[in-house]
C-alpha cells in the first residue's frame, strides 16, 4: 500500500536536515570529519558517471536522513569499543584487545552490509515482489533518477537486523582452531621468501572492467570513521591507496600496456612464492579473446603451464551486467604448475593431441550443461594444457604459433563439436559457412552484443569473412565497436535475399530460410513455394527445415525469432507446388 507523505513525514526530513548541518562541522579526529566528505573520484573514472549531477563528495551519494542514520551507527560502534575491550579483561581474556578488535571489525562490516542499502542509488526493484535494490546492482555508482529510502530499523527487510545476520551467517563457516593470517600488500612485491606456499589462489582485474579501488571508497569512507584508531595503519589514508593498483584507468595514467606489465609482474611473484610441486589457481571470467591472450600470455611468460581449467558456475544471473550483454555465467578456474618442458613441439604433432584432449573435455563440459559463450571460454584450459607441454610450439616454417592463433584454433574446433550437436551429428558438414555461422553465434551469445573484435575472431575461426558478413545482404549489424546478428525480421526488407547469384550459386542456407520464414508469415504461400523451388536444389529444403530446428533449439522460449520458426516448421509441410521451373538449380546441375 502507498501513500502520499503526511506532514509529520516532511517534519522528520527538516528535522534531519538540521541535524545534518550539525554533524558537518563535527570531527571524530583531528583532520576526520563525522561525514564523508572526501571527493568522488575524477570526471571520466570508469564506472562513475555521476559527478555532472553535481555530485562532489562522497556524502552526496547520501540524503540527510541517511547521513544522520550511518553516521549514528558508526559513532556507535566506534564509541563502544574501549568498553568492549574492558570488558572482556574483566572476563579474563588474555587478548582483550585483539577479541575486541575483532568484534568492532565485524561491527563496522554490518554498518557497510547497512549503507549499501541506504544511498541515493537505491531503487525501487518491483519484480519478483517489492523491495529496494541495493547500491551496487552491477559495480559502478550509476546515476538514479528515481530513488527509494528506507528506515534502518524497519521490521522487513533492507535493515540492520538483515546486515547483522549476513555478516554472522559468514562468521559460522570461519574455521575455529585453525584461523588465517590476512596480510595487505602489493601482488608484485609479495613478503614472502621463495617456495612458501603449496598453493596461491588469485582472482585478477580485467583491464577496466571493474574500477576496484575506487568503488571500494564507498565503504572505506564509512569504516575509516569506525576503524581509524582499532587498525590504525589500514586507514592512514582518506581514500584507499591507488597508485599501485593493477588496472586499465586512463584518468590515472594507466594503460592497457601498464596493465599487461603488472599482470606479468603478479605472475612473476606468484610462482617465485610456490614450491616446485604447488599449485597456482586463477580465477577468470573475461569475455573478450584479447583478455584471454594476454593472460595467458603473462602466465607462459612468468614460467607457469596451465595443467586443468574448470568452469564454476559463479555469476547471478538476474543481475544486471547480463542483462542485453554478452556476459559469463562461469568462472573458469585455470590450475597451473611451475612450467618443466625444456623441448619445443611442431604443430603438425600437437594439434591430433590439442583436437583429443579438447573433445573429452568438451564431452564433460557438454555433459554438465555448460554452453554459449561459457563453453567457448572453458575450452581456453584445456588447449593450453597441451601446448604446455612443450617450450615453444613451432610451424613447419619455424614461426611460433602464438597465444591468438591458438585461440583461433580452439573456437574453430569447438563450433565444429558444438554444431555436431545442435543440428544433430552427420548434417553439420553440409551447412555452408555463414549458416554455421548463425547457429553458432545464437548459441554463444543469442541476441547480445559483442566486441568488434570477437566477432572477427569467431568469423575467422569458421572460415568466414567479416566483411562479408557485414554486408547488406549479410547476418550482422555493426555499430561502431559493437555487432550484433540480424536476424530475419531484421532482413525483411533486404532485395533479393536468399535467391540464387547470377552465376548460378546458390545463396546460404540462413539466407534461403530468413526470406522463407518472412514469406510464410505475411501469407505469400505461392511465392514461398516459387521461391524454395528456385533457390534450393533437390533435398534442400529438408537441410533448411533441419536448420530452421537448431537455431529453434538454441533460443529461449518465447523469443519471436523462434516463433516464427516453429509455425514455419509446422506450416511448411503442405505448401502447393511451384509454378514455376527450377532453371537456377537445373543449370547447375547439368554443370557436374
Amino acid at each position: 500500500m502507498f501513500r502520499l507523505p503526511r506532514s509529520s513525514d516532511l517534519d522528520a526530513v527538516a528535522h534531519a536536515r538540521r541535524l545534518r548541518r550539525d554533524l558537518d562541522s563535527a570531527e571524530l579526529a583531528p583532520g576526520l570529519s563525522a561525514l564523508p566528505n572526501e571527493p568522488l573520484p575524477p570526471h571520466g573514472t570508469l564506472g562513475f558517471r555521476i559527478q555532472n549531477y553535481g555530485y562532489k563528495t562522497w556524502s552526496d551519494l547520501f540524503t540527510d536522513r541517511q547521513l544522520v542514520a550511518l553516521s549514528t551507527l558508526s559513532r556507535l560502534v566506534h564509541d563502544s569499543h574501549g568498553e568492549r575491550v574492558r570488558e572482556f579483561a574483566r572476563l579474563g581474556h588474555d587478548e582483550s584487545a585483539r577479541f575486541a578488535a575483532a568484534v568492532t571489525t565485524y561491527l563496522a562490516l554490518m554498518v557497510s552490509r547497512l549503507a549499501n542499502y541506504c544511498s541515493r542509488q537505491c531503487w525501487w526493484l518491483s519484480i519478483d515482489g517489492e523491495r529496494i535494490a541495493n547500491t551496487f546492482g552491477r559495480q559502478a555508482v550509476s546515476m538514479t533518477w528515481d530513488y527509494a529510502e528506507t528506515f534502518p530499523l524497519n521490521p522487513l527487510s533492507a535493515n540492520w537486523d538483515n546486515a547483522r545476520s549476513a555478516v554472522l551467517s559468514v562468521l559460522e563457516f570461519l574455521p575455529r582452531n585453525n584461523p588465517a593470517t590476512v596480510q595487505s600488500a602489493s601482488a608484485d612485491r609479495l613478503p614472502f621468501p621463495d617456495g612458501m606456499f603449496d598453493a596461491v589462489l588469485t582472482d585478477p582485474p580485467y583491464y577496466d572492467a571493474v574500477p576496484y579501488s575506487d568503488l571500494s571508497d564507498f565503504f572505506y569512507v564509512w569504516q575509516r570513521r569506525i576503524l581509524h584508531d582499532v587498525h590504525p595503519a589500514l586507514f592512514r589514508t582518506d581514500l584507499t591507496p591507488k597508485r599501485a593498483e593493477i588496472v586499465q584507468n586512463p584518468v590515472r595514467g594507466k594503460d592497457a600496456e601498464s596493465f599487461e606489465r603488472g599482470m606479468r609482474d603478479a605472475f612473476s611473484e606468484i610462482r617465485r612464492v610456490l614450491r616446485d610441486d604447488g599449485l597456482a589457481v586463477v580465477v577468470f571470467a573475461h569475455k573478450t579473446t584479447h583478455a584471454w591472450e594476454t593472460m595467458l600470455a603473462g602466465l607462459l611468460a612468468s614460467g607457469l603451464v596451465v595443467t586443468a581449467s574448470w568452469p564454476i558456475e559463479t555469476e547471478q544471473r538476474g543481475r544486471l551486467r547480463a542483462q542485453a550483454s554478452a556476459s559469463l555465467a562461469s568462472s573458469v578456474f585455470i590450475v597451473c604448475r611451475k612450467r618443466s618442458a625444456h623441448d619445443d613441439g611442431f604443430l603438425d604433432d600437437v594439434e591430433p593431441a590439442l583436437k583429443t584432449r579438447l573433445h573429452e573435455r568438451l564431452d564433460y563440459f557438454w555433459s554438465q550443461g555448460i554452453r554459449g559463450a561459457d563453453f567457448f571460454m572453458s575450452a581456453i584450459g584445456p588447449a593450453v594444457e597441451v601446448f604446455g607441454r612443450h617450450k615453444r610450439v613451432l610451424k613447419l616454417s619455424g614461426e611460433e604459433v602464438t597465444i591468438a592463433e591458438l585461440l583461433d584454433k580452439v573456437r574453430g574446433i569447438v563450433a565444429d563439436y558444438a554444431l555436431q550437436r545442435i543440428v544433430h551429428g552427420e548434417a553439420a558438414g553440409n551447412v555452408d559457412q555463414a549458416s554455421r555461422f548463425y547457429v553458432i553465434w545464437r548459441w554463444a551469445f543469442g541476441t547480445s552484443e559483442v566486441e568488434a573484435g570477437e566477432a572477427i575472431h569467431m568469423a575467422q575461426s569458421m572460415g568466414c569473412e567479416l566483411d562479408e558478413l557485414v554486408a547488406d545482404r549479410g547476418v550482422l549489424n555493426k555499430k561502431g565497436d559493437k555487432v550484433n546478428l540480424r536476424g530475419p525480421l531484421d532482413r525483411k526488407r533486404v532485395k533479393g535475399l536468399g535467391e540464387p547469384a547470377a552465376t548460378g550459386a546458390l545463396a546460404p542456407l540462413i539466407d534461403v530460410l530468413h526470406r522463407a520464414v518472412n514469406l510464410w508469415a505475411a501469407g505469400e504461400r505461392q511465392d514461398l513455394a516459387d521461391f524454395l523451388a528456385a533457390a534450393l536444389p533437390p533435398g534442400g529444403v529438408d537441410r533448411m527445415q533441419r536448420l530452421a530446428q537448431s537455431v529453434v533449439d538454441v533460443l529461449p522460449p518465447g523469443d519471436k525469432e523462434r516463433a516464427l520458426y516453429e509455425s514455419f516448421l509446422v506450416g511448411a509441410r503442405s505448401l502447393p507446388g511451384p509454378t514455376k521451373k527450377n532453371e537456377v538449380v537445373s543449370r547447375q546441375l547439368k554443370l557436374f
